[in-house]
């Protein structure tokens, strides 16, 4: 798929029970979290450096880091790890959410962090969203968002699959977060 063009591909905003074998090693961004009905773009590995490039708001610098869980449906409790986790990202001019899914992972960016955190791709989140019990930490002076990209592309997670126990949302939120904070060794 060529630079900047809409799929029809998806990620959902909660992972499925699947080993992910709908797992299509792509990224898929959202330029504007907060327009309805909007299709992601749906990137390849090879063609995620060059794509984000063009993005507006990657070279922001990180200013904040949060990790937010959403219960999977309005009437079941966050117990047992029955809920969707997903990193919010302050930026100097944005608010970006980084997630995996059984399909792939998913960026989506807003001018609010309201939109990144409670809404997904225009339709607002099932279930109620709370901060996952973390702090919420500064970014490093000199890390941007195109640093996570870049972590995203060298450490290879569009290749790592999704996997219900091993390689799921909570996982790759935790990453993240541990990543931007540099925590338990981890750094972009």
């Amino acid at each position: 798929m060529s630079s900047l063009q809409s799929s029809s591909g998806s990620c959902s905003s909660g992972s499925s029970a699947s080993g992910g074998s709908d797992w299509t090693s792509s990224l898929y961004f959202t330029a504007n979290a907060k327009t309805p009905g909007i299709y992601p773009a749906k990137i390849s590995d090879e063609e995620l450096m060059d794509y984000f490039k063009k993005v507006e708001g990657t070279e922001d610098q990180i200013i904040r880091v949060w990790i937010f869980k959403q219960n999977l449906s309005a009437w079941l409790p966050k117990v047992f790890g029955a809920w969707h986790e997903f990193t919010v990202v302050e930026s100097t001019n944005y608010f970006w959410s980084f997630e995996k899914d059984s399909k792939g992972i998913c960026v989506q960016r807003a001018k609010t962090r309201v939109h990144v955190k409670d809404w997904y791709r225009g339709v607002e989140r099932t279930g109620s969203v709370t901060p996952e019990g973390r702090d919420p930490q500064k970014g490093r002076e000199g890390d941007t968002v195109n640093d996570i990209i870049w972590w995203i592309y060298k450490e290879n997670y569009l290749k790592r699959g999704y996997h219900a126990t091993k390689s799921n949302c909570h996982y790759f939120a935790s990453l993240i977060f541990e990543a931007i904070a540099r925590q338990k060794g981890r750094r972009l």
